[in-house]
């Protein structure tokens, strides 16, 4: 019983603060017209509401979403449908006045600059920040309760395909949700809950916290994956302070120093194994324009990466 097909498809996830998950979000493959899009009712059997009170007056039980497109993807009109259907029901007390103002934070992608979504948000209350380009595995909380998800849903979808192979059955798209959620299937096969094992309350809050979102810290550069680099000032010296990695890494490049200088002095090509420390000047930083100025205007126009685009639309004096 061989699959010869392969089927991709985007599950959204994502925690406000206080630890609270957001209903997740199936974006399903389809080629249909609008009007013609269909979803299987198992979809709808094995999914779960997720509890919680958002912007709500109490606690309330809130369904999963679904979209469809060609690709199965988060392109520009299919986030503007999830932010408006899924997100502003949330907190349906949001408006742009102090304490009502809601704050998404989103990693960085096609759709993130719609000016027309952004002004519509904007006038009911909700400020969309784009994460800063390449930074997501660092920076965003929800992606660190991604990979024990991932890794759980790998687990039920291999335990899933060896019962149905058994049972000589395939797998259906209308497991999406049986894989996220987790359960019985049959009284045969338990599969783990990995949605509420990775994005339970107390899972979201320590995510939240390991990159200094809430509370508000700076913990997130102690991250190994963030790159350390020694600050060369304009006179030529080095300012040890601004990275604390700096003394270790000068003290790696003269320990590699010595030891290719050796092999090269008895016969061996040292240069092969010689390296040097990563070194930034402090002159080289990114010119940050002003707002509401023609510099501006012309830099965004000329910005050819998400990263240029980040650092004079969203930067500022």
């Amino acid at each position: 019983m061989a699959n010869k097909s392969g089927y991709s498809a985007t599950i959204i996830c994502g925690s406000n603060a206080s630890g609270e998950p957001f209903p997740p979000h199936f974006q399903l493959k389809s080629e249909a017209s609008a009007d013609r899009q269909k979803l299987d009712i198992d979809h709808i059997l094995h999914c779960r509401n997720i509890v919680g009170q958002f912007g709500h007056s109490e606690v309330k039980s809130h369904p999963c979403t679904f979209g469809m497109n060609e690709k199965a993807g988060m392109n520009e009109v299919e986030l503007e449908k999830y932010i408006f259907k899924a997100i502003l029901p949330l907190f349906p007390d949001a408006a742009d006045e102090e304490r009502k103002r809601v704050l998404l934070k989103v990693d960085s992608g096609p759709g993130r600059t719609n000016v027309g979504m952004l002004t519509t948000l904007r006038l009911r209350g909700f400020y969309l920040s784009p994460g800063v380009p390449n930074t997501t595995h660092v920076t965003q909380e929800t992606d660190q309760s991604y990979g024990p998800f991932k890794s759980g849903f790998r687990k039920n979808l291999s335990d899933l395909s060896s019962y149905r192979l058994q049972n000589r059955q395939n797998l259906k798209i209308s497991d999406l949700p049986l894989l996220v959620f987790g359960g019985v299937v049959n009284d045969d096969l338990s599969l783990i809950p990995c949605f509420d094992r990775s994005f339970g309350h107390e899972s979201n809050r320590r995510a939240w916290e390991s990159v200094g979102a809430c509370p508000l810290t700076r913990k997130c550069l102690d991250s190994k994956k963030v790159r350390h680099e020694i600050v060369e000032e304009e006179d030529g010296t080095y300012n040890l302070e601004a990275d604390p990695m700096s003394s270790l890494f000068l003290q790696l490049e003269t320990h590699n120093t010595l030891c290719c200088d050796l092999l090269s002095s008895v016969g061996f090509d040292g240069d092969m194994l010689r390296a040097k420390a990563p070194v930034i000047t402090a002159a080289s930083e990114p010119a940050v324009t002003v707002p509401h100025t023609r510099e501006r205007q012309e830099a965004i126009l000329a910005a050819k990466t998400a990263g240029d685009l980040f650092c004079h639309r969203w930067h500022c004096h």
